[in-house]
């Protein structure tokens, strides 16, 4: 959490970013993956964040480095962020 922290402090805080428990999932998910250097490169998505643009965000996180690297896993977390609820895989764990 210190790296969201640093990146958007108010994250928790649904009515200053617009963010739900999802899409905080989701970045809490990003950011324990990468580390904080690696996840403050993400300008543009942080950028489309801010302005609540969860399309922009979700073509951010799959222009990159880290969705070749994670691949399906990052479809899954890009789509969570577009929608903001959790679909296929994802979905069925957090119903288990």
């Amino acid at each position: 959490m210190p790296t969201l922290n640093r990146l958007l402090p108010d994250w928790r805080d649904k009515k200053k970013t617009g963010l739900n428990q999802v899409r905080r999932e989701v970045l809490l998910n990003m950011s324990f993956n990468m580390g904080h250097t690696t996840f403050k490169k993400f300008k543009l998505m942080w950028r489309a964040v801010k302005a609540r643009d969860w399309e922009e965000a979700a073509n951010q996180m799959l222009n990159s480095v880290w969705a070749e690297q994670v691949g399906i896993r990052a479809d899954e977390l890009a789509d969570a962020m577009r929608r903001g609820k959790f679909g296929g895989r994802l979905a069925k764990r957090r119903a288990a």
